[in-house]
């Protein structure tokens, strides 16, 4: 399996070099979630799993990073990959996203990962919330529900389980928002 994608993730965490304070998931770190929301973040997580065909994943966010470990998609399935990815692979990563999305107005798949993913940034932007973790590999979990752990904005951490159904909803909500939001700014 080709991983070159993963690589500057995988090698600093393979690696000896410290981590770099980037306060990624920290909730007061302000200047850093302007630039970044977790909707877009995991959204482009979510399509690097996508294109590596990952279905089954544990991603933790802490102070200065996302950690990601997923099962290798190739038979017999061994293997345990763990990628890293800093504020700056992030960035990274929604350029890629940006510019094989171009300009096109096609129609998002909103029951795909990366569309199930940024819903759920969304659902822990929406609260101003630290993301600790989400995770459907948990074997406690039934498989068709993703479970999302997140700091709300009174420092007490919760836990809900979603089922794919309500993520769905919570999409389609999502870029029903975002459509009208556009219009407006047409029209105004």
């Amino acid at each position: 399996m080709d991983l070159r994608f993963f690589a500057a993730g995988y090698e600093r965490l393979a690696g000896s070099c410290g981590l770099r304070s980037l306060a990624f998931c920290d909730i007061l770190a302000h200047s850093m979630r302007s630039r970044h929301t977790y909707s877009s973040a995991l959204r482009s997580i979510g399509q690097v799993l996508e294109k590596w065909d990952m279905n089954t994943f544990d991603l933790r966010c802490s102070d200065s990073e996302f950690r990601l470990h997923c099962g290798d998609p190739t038979p017999p399935h061994l293997t345990l990959i763990k990628v890293r990815y800093t504020s700056d692979d992030i960035s990274g990563l929604e350029l890629k996203g940006r510019a094989k999305r171009g300009g096109s107005l096609t129609t998002a798949k909103l029951d795909s990962l990366p569309e199930i993913l940024r819903a759920l940034g969304h659902y822990v932007d929406s609260k101003g919330g630290r993301l600790v973790r989400i995770c459907n590999g948990d074997v406690a979990l039934d498989s068709s529900l993703i479970m999302l752990e997140y700091e709300t904005r009174h420092r007490q951490v919760r836990r809900e389980d979603f089922s794919i159904t309500s993520i769905y909803k919570h999409a389609q909500n999502m870029h029903h928002e975002r459509s009208r939001i556009s219009l407006d700014i047409r029209w105004a």
